[in-house]
């Protein structure tokens, strides 16, 4: 008897006392067994494999490890708040300005959406919603537009921080300055 073959026969669904039936040993030698060999019996049930065992009652997945019914609510999450989204917009012409008619921070004048249980700026979750992508670090959703609360992804690019920064300066004319170049290549306003 020893410690793989035990893990072995736990991940099969055996309980300890008829593991230490099938070897003619007691529980406890099974549990010690175990442990002398660096294994317990509390990782194996907190890392069950997927199939369930046969005459368990409460089985559980492993942690990390999502069910098909939890993946499809977690689905339905999502599309549900991309439709409560998108019916917080108006104006959908091809180049025009998206309006956010949902809440906009008195502070900072950007529209705001509840987002995987957080707060975050509309032109963001346009962004995400209409890739379907996460936005890199480091990486800012900027606007063409200028338009604090548009949300047309047409109007919204990825730029870095110094970038999305010599964007904001030029729309508000302040004169840019970098290694004595005084203007540079911005993408094109669609408006």
């Amino acid at each position: 008897m020893r410690g793989q073959e035990i893990a072995e026969l736990i991940r099969d669904g055996l309980t300890l006392r008829a593991i230490g039936e099938r070897f003619g040993v007691s529980k406890q030698r099974v549990h010690q067994v175990l442990r002398r060999s660096g294994l317990s019996v509390w990782e194996f049930r907190q890392r069950k494999i997927l199939r369930l065992p046969s005459g368990r009652r409460n089985w559980r997945l492993p942690p990390g490890v999502i069910s098909a019914r939890k993946l499809e609510r977690q689905r339905r999450k999502l599309l549900r708040q991309r439709m409560q989204f998108w019916e917080k917009v108006e104006g959908h012409g091809p180049t025009s300005c998206w309006q956010w008619v949902g809440f906009v921070n008195p502070q900072t004048g950007y529209g705001q959406h509840r987002f995987s249980s957080l707060a975050e700026t509309t032109h963001r979750c346009a962004w995400v919603y209409t890739h379907e992508l996460v936005i890199p670090r480091g990486q800012h959703v900027a606007h063409t537009c200028d338009n604090k609360v548009c949300a047309n992804p047409v109007h919204l690019y990825l730029a870095s921080a110094k970038e999305n920064a010599r964007d904001r300066d030029v729309a508000m004319g302040r004169r840019v300055e970098e290694r004595g170049v005084t203007d540079f290549q911005l993408p094109p306003a669609p408006c």
